[in-house]
């Protein structure tokens, strides 16, 4: 019994010191990869006082199903490739936009 109770209470402990935002909650049915959507966050963040709002860094988000609207429509790859000729840090986002678009496509 002693066993199973510390056993229980080490998972408590691991559940209550994980940090809130250490992965992002994915509600769609194919997400983006991590790290890539941490780097949309962080611009996104960076952004979303500016004049043009980072809409953009969140429609990526919105499109790697880590946040939702009820206004706007999540990024595409073809956005996304507009975008990397002006400055080619949208590169790795086109990527992931891509294969998430090809994944659900897949799906469907």
């Amino acid at each position: 019994m002693r066993t199973l109770l510390t056993a229980a209470l080490a998972v408590c402990v691991l559940i209550a010191v994980a940090p809130s935002d250490a992965r992002a909650v994915c509600s769609a049915d194919v997400c983006a990869k991590e790290p890539i959507t941490q780097t949309v966050r962080h611009y996104y963040d960076l952004n979303k006082n500016k004049a043009d709002g980072g809409e953009d860094w969140l429609r990526v988000l919105i499109a790697f199903g880590v946040e939702t609207s009820g206004t706007l429509t999540a990024f595409t790859a073809a956005e996304a490739r507009t975008q990397e000729a002006i400055w080619d840090g949208w590169a790795p986002v086109r990527k992931e936009l891509e294969r998430l678009e090809a994944e659900r496509a897949r799906l469907e």
